[in-house]
């Protein structure tokens, strides 16, 4: 076929595939204008894109967040994506528009990389317009909506995968360079675990594609190094501080495990939405999500189905492909295994082996996050088998009957052996729980009996198309691989799009009325740098019209109630700072003190000492907790309460330090009456002599993220303490010198002062690792952008070369058949 052809093709499959995963699956978020604001889309990512947004458009690099916990490094913090290309959106639109198009976008990349992969390996385009709509809509990436660093690195992944087949197998070292946009689209986003899935499906992947092994690994490590040094400006800034974090230090195993895909979720994979998931339970019975062993938690993927229609695809792609290309799907199907072996997690063994034996794999957690690349492979499988049953109808229609038959079978086996198909789902179940309703097993029984009717009847309705296909008529070979690909969309919408209309709700959901903050308003004390509120409310939900019109299918009951519990990272929405942290970049120190005697050492003393002076928690402990002049406002409808702690120690004070000599020794001091009321100050650093008489007052000047200047009034020698984190990059200048800055009560920053009136200005200026990170990537991106140029040229002179020979040979066949006719006159 020719080459523009092809391209037109490919342009109207591709095209019109993407706009109907768009206008199916998210008719909320483009025609409504709603947004993505449930768990990490609404705590981390929106108030995220509102601090960047504000910043960039104010000509500011930002650098702190003050918001988070005790202060945080924002670069730092991978998640905050601030070099990422997704921060256009952010300078040009409205955070929430923003955030719409950034998970929007992710959907497309995924959509078109998966399209691509699936024609590099010989699906055609009907084929290959099902598996980029087999990933766009499966329950997995959609449920991925939630998070935006996540999603980032799973609709990357065929991207990576297609342009290292472009480079090695094609040739085309613009395939190398587009292999590197694709991973550092991915660390610029601050997904690193999605680091180690591109490279351990890579090497394997290539090989069973029929790729030299040398030229493989080469290309794959020239492709790495450069997507690394692409991402040098996020990742310098992050290693940096990666000394100092809680994560560093790897997590143990059973927290790694947290979310592990249960073994009964299997099914869901191919035939349904058996869980069936809704945050808020109207009835308030035993829900499948307690079978399912989750712990109490929320699913990490709400909806995990990956298509019948994709099953099918997957069984013709390994029986009815030959040769390279029956190759290229074991090759597939082989990685795949082993990637929902991982996602397993705890309820197999590969994850404890990669846990304990791969380098930093322990700094990552929830296997489940596997999933997204798991059906990435199963996409494209499913495209190639789409092809191979449209090429050969004749032989893929009786096996799609069969299949229909035997599921439909199995349909009417469930619902005659519902008691004892629960009881192996309850034995199954009660591995990791044994008191579990008994109700659940002929639950899970019914609604698996219903997947199975379900996805019976579509495997027999594509056989029956393929049976049409099979017929010499020219207009159904036509239409019917139309159809196909509109049932592919509709197979999976239909169950995957409650995934986005359970966690998208009107703009109010995100950023709405908060009560606590008005209450604080009210007291004309919140201004920047004064106060933290610690917030003890947990995770609850508070009752909205959306949650019933989706019969309890919604977190707009649970985002209602993170605004009015005024939970971080929420409260960033209200400019209040939060006394517990939400990003991932917690130092261990901090994190050691949350965790203390279960979060109670942390709520019954430590809060106060790091200037936490307001409370938030649920009004059936407030009478016990507080006595009630200290309760500024109770709210009813939301069970919640806003009170004062008296005890709240002051954002900068004076202290006399005690010096200490190592951490354990400041550890320890830390609980005394006289550090917790701000009279003592624990100083990190050799003991000096003249501050036991410490007397004087600190004022805030002047509270910006990376600048705080105050004025301290000294009688006598002492120590100043501003309650904000330790991290590395900070500079102190007193009265215009330079001095060093200590650390302080263990997690916070301190310096020492003489008598006297001084002007002290707590500086963050740009660090030195993004400097050096971001010149590393533009030369990175200078080097891959001239591959590029020099690519297309040589290829253009090579194709000049081809064209010229063809007409030199052209030439010369006209003149021998001259010559013949010359001869013969």
């Amino acid at each position: 076929m020719p080459e523009p052809t092809r391209w037109k093709q490919d342009a109207i499959a591709l095209g019109a595939s993407a706009a109907a995963v768009l206008v199916y699956c998210f008719p909320r978020l483009l025609f409504l204008g709603e947004i993505v604001y449930c768990l990490d889309a609404g705590r981390m990512h929106y108030p995220i894109k509102v601090f960047l947004g504000e910043r960039l458009r104010a000509g500011e690099l930002p650098l702190w967040y003050p918001y988070d916990g005790l202060g945080a490094p924002f670069i730092a913090n991978g998640v905050t994506a601030v070099f990422h290309p997704f921060v256009f959106w952010s300078l040009t639109f409205s955070p929430e528009t923003a955030l719409t198009l950034s998970l929007i976008s992710c959907v497309l990349v995924g959509q078109c990389g998966c399209y691509w992969l699936a024609r590099r390996l010989g699906a055609g385009p009907a084929g290959a317009a099902c598996a980029g709509i087999a990933f766009a809509a499966s329950g997995t990436l959609l449920s991925s909506l939630n998070n935006l660093t996540f999603l980032c690195g799973a609709a990357a992944f065929p991207v990576w995968l297609a342009s290292l087949h472009t480079a090695v197998v094609g040739r085309r070292i613009w395939g190398l360079a587009t292999a590197a946009f694709a991973l550092a689209f991915t660390l610029l986003a601050g997904d690193f675990q999605g680091c180690y899935f591109y490279a351990l499906a890579s090497l394997p992947l290539m090989l069973a594609f029929a790729c030299p092994w040398p030229r493989a690994l080469a290309i794959g490590a020239a492709a790495g190094v450069a997507g690394l040094l692409l991402s040098s400006v996020q990742l310098l800034p992050t290693f940096s501080v990666l000394h100092e974090l809680h994560r560093a230090q790897g997590f143990p195993y059973e927290e790694a495990v947290g979310w592990s895909l249960p073994w009964l979720r299997l099914p869901e994979l191919f035939l349904g939405d058996i869980l069936r998931y809704r945050p808020f339970h109207l009835e308030g019975g035993p829900q499948l999500l307690q079978l399912m062993g989750y712990g109490g938690k929320a699913p990490w993927y709400p909806n995990v189905y990956l298509g019948t229609l994709g099953a099918l695809g997957a069984i013709w792609a390994l029986t009815l492909t030959e040769g390279l290309h029956r190759r290229a799907a074991i090759g597939l199907c082989a990685v795949a295994a082993i990637l929902l072996w991982l996602a397993l997690g705890r309820h197999a063994g590969l994850y404890a082996l990669f846990h304990r034996f791969l380098p930093l794999w322990n700094t990552f957690r929830y296997p489940e996050k596997a999933l997204n690349y798991f059906a990435t492979l199963f996409a494209v499988l499913a495209g190639l088998g789409i092809s191979a049953a449209l090429r050969s109808p004749s032989r893929a229609w009786g096996s799609g009957f069969l299949a229909g038959g035997m599921l439909l079978g199995l349909s009417g086996l469930s619902a005659l052996g519902r008691e004892p198909l629960g009881t192996l789902a309850l034995r199954i179940a009660r591995e990791g729980d044994a008191a579990l309703p008994e109700i659940l097993g002929p639950q899970y029984a019914l609604q698996l009996g219903e997947v199975l009717l379900r996805g019976g009847l579509l495997a027999a309705t594509v056989g029956g198309l393929l049976f049409l296909a099979s017929r010499p008529k020219p207009t159904l070979v036509r239409i019917i691989p139309v159809v196909i690909t509109a049932a592919f969309l509709i197979d999976l919408g239909s169950v995957n799009a409650r995934a986005v209309a359970m966690c998208s709700g009107d703009r109010d959901s995100a950023a709405g009325r908060s009560l606590t903050s008005e209450a604080l308003d009210a007291l004309g004390e919140k201004r920047p740098g004064h106060f933290r509120v610690a917030s003890y409310a947990g995770y609850g939900m508070a009752y909205h019209p959306d949650v019933g019109a989706l019969a309890g299918a919604s977190y707009r009951g649970a985002a209602e109630w993170d605004l009015q519990s005024l939970a971080a990272d929420f409260s960033a929405l209200y400019r209040v700072e939060s006394a517990r942290p939400y990003l991932p970049a917690v130092s261990e120190r901090y994190q050691e003190l949350l965790e203390h005697g279960g979060g109670l050492g942390w709520r019954a003393a430590w809060a106060a000492l790091f200037n936490g002076r307001f409370e938030v928690g649920d009004l059936s402990r407030v009478k016990r907790e507080h006595p009630p002049e200290d309760v500024i406002a109770t709210f009813e409808e939301y069970d919640l309460y806003l009170a004062r702690l008296p005890r709240g120690v002051s954002r900068a004070f004076i202290a006399v330090p005690r010096f200490v000599s190592s951490r354990q020794e400041a550890r320890l001091a830390l609980a005394e009456t006289e550090i917790l009321s701000g009279r003592i100050a624990i100083f990190e650093s050799a003991a000096q002599p003249g501050f036991e008489a410490a007397r004087g007052e600190a004022e805030i000047t002047s509270y910006q993220p990376e600048r705080v200047v105050l004025r301290a009034r000294m009688e006598s020698a002492g120590a100043l303490v501003l309650n904000d984190a330790f991290f590395d990059g900070w500079t102190a200048r007193v009265d215009g010198v330079d001095v060093p800055i200590h650390r302080a009560n263990y997690l916070v920053r301190g310096l020492l002062l003489p008598a006297g009136e001084h002007e002290v200005i707590f500086s963050y200026p740009l660090p030195r690792s993004v400097v050096i990170g971001a010149l590393l990537s533009i030369a990175t991106l200078v080097m891959l952008i001239g591959v590029i140029v020099l690519g297309r040229r040589n290829r253009r002179a090579l194709l000049e070369v081809t064209s010229a020979e063809e007409n030199h040979r052209q030439d010369d066949q006209h003149a021998g058949v001259g010559g013949a006719v010359g001869d013969g006159a």
